[in-house]
């Protein structure tokens, strides 16, 4: 069995895969060919984008707040969370969910620092306001891919535009996903 390092380009990834397509029924390979085959998957794996995958021995964040409002109440925090010290986060997506009428009924306001994220996410007509949840519940992801330092703070809130009616009570919701490295050699040369 050929040798294979790790692939670099998309020719590299069709080789690589017909190098190390797995033998027929009955062809066991030696435990020489095996080792190194598990270790150019597992060396292919850590070299995936670190802003796409979480590294080895990241932790994942995964935050979510569900709230119902009723009337006079029109308008919640959802989401508070603030990168701890000494970390590098990546916000991998977000999800929104409301349960109005309309999707314009509710104004999503996803904020870093105090500044709009994501200018560019939402209704196009309608100066990229965030007012449409696209699923039922939180499932559905819209990609976020924002590196961020420590200190920095991600806060999500909504706002139902009309009061709902007494005794119909309106439900939003928000959640954020993502990765924290604290490996020392991962971080080096990406904190500021």
């Amino acid at each position: 069995m050929k040798k294979y390092g790790t692939p670099r380009s998309s020719s590299d990834i069709l080789d690589y895969i017909k190098i190390n397509e797995q033998k027929g029924v009955g062809d066991i390979p030696t435990p020489e060919e095996f080792r190194a085959t598990q270790k150019a998957h597992v060396k292919f794996i850590e070299d995936f984008p670190i802003h796409l995958y979480p590294p080895r021995g990241s932790q994942t964040f995964d935050v979510r707040k569900a709230v119902t409002l009723t009337n006079p109440d029109v308008s919640a925090n959802l989401i508070d969370f603030i990168i701890p010290d000494g970390i590098v986060g990546f916000w991998r997506s977000y999800s929104l969910y409301t349960n109005t009428q309309t999707g314009t009924t509710s104004l999503f306001d996803i904020r870093i620092n105090g500044n709009i994220a994501f200018k560019y996410h939402g209704d196009s007509l309608s100066n990229f306001d965030k007012n449409l949840a696209l699923g039922v519940d939180l499932t559905t992801e819209i990609d976020a891919l924002q590196e961020l330092q420590a200190g920095d703070r991600i806060t999500v809130s909504c706002t139902i535009n009309f009061a709902p009616p007494v005794g119909v009570p309106a439900t939003i919701a928000a959640r954020v996903k993502g990765w924290l490295i604290t490996d020392r050699i991962e971080l080096r040369g990406r904190a500021s």
